[in-house]
């Protein structure tokens, strides 16, 4: 989806392989790494292999790590667990993005 909330095609490239990132780890690569709003469409009928995984922090603070944070590149979020985290998405109802938004460090 663009900034204007339009969702925009990709047409598929045969022998590849396509990583949706989340919120966590956007927060992790310190906004190096985006997280995106999407949706799949099939133009038609064909074999098609989809693996969802999810991966989780544990108990542990989800924090860029001192390697992805300079002067060119202040902190973006300030820590948090991913428990902390899905108790503000769930509290909120807010969408993937917009509560990671109220993790933001104001600049």
């Amino acid at each position: 989806m663009n900034p204007s909330g339009v969702y925009v095609a990709v047409d598929p490239v045969p022998g590849t392989l396509l990583i949706n990132l989340g919120d966590i780890a956007t927060a992790w690569s310190n906004g190096r790494f985006r997280n995106v709003q999407h949706r799949v469409q099939c133009k038609e009928a064909t074999i098609r292999i989809s693996i969802a995984s999810f991966l989780l922090a544990g108990g542990e603070e989800v924090e860029a790590p001192p390697e992805l944070v300079d002067s060119e590149h202040p902190r973006l979020y300030v820590p948090f667990t991913y428990e902390d985290y899905r108790k503000l998405r769930l509290a909120t109802k807010l969408q993937a993005g917009e509560a990671l938004e109220l993790k933001r460090i104001e600049s």
